[in-house]
């Protein structure tokens, strides 16, 4: 992102989490059939995130976070976070 303010320019850089050193939870094999979707929900909550801050940090709906969350745990066959 790129932040003009008179003569001074900013520039923002953010690094995505597929560039971020997987945790734990992203090794195992069944991570890999997961939508990009899922599987960017299931690295934050991984990392602890609670669902409402998972949905602020990806501009989606809570209700949203928590479908994809469950579909990740149907497809990895776990019934729920402390499972993944």
């Amino acid at each position: 992102m790129r932040f003009r303010w008179g003569t001074t320019e900013l520039v923002l850089f953010s690094i995505p989490l597929a560039e971020r050193s997987p945790s734990p939870a992203m090794l195992n094999p069944l991570t890999q059939h997961l939508s990009p979707a899922e599987r960017a929900v299931v690295e934050l909550a991984s990392r602890g995130y609670r669902n409402a801050e998972i949905a602020r940090r990806r501009a989606t709906a809570v209700a949203t976070t928590k479908k994809q969350l469950e579909s990740a745990y149907r497809k990895r066959r776990v019934g729920s976070r402390a499972g993944s």
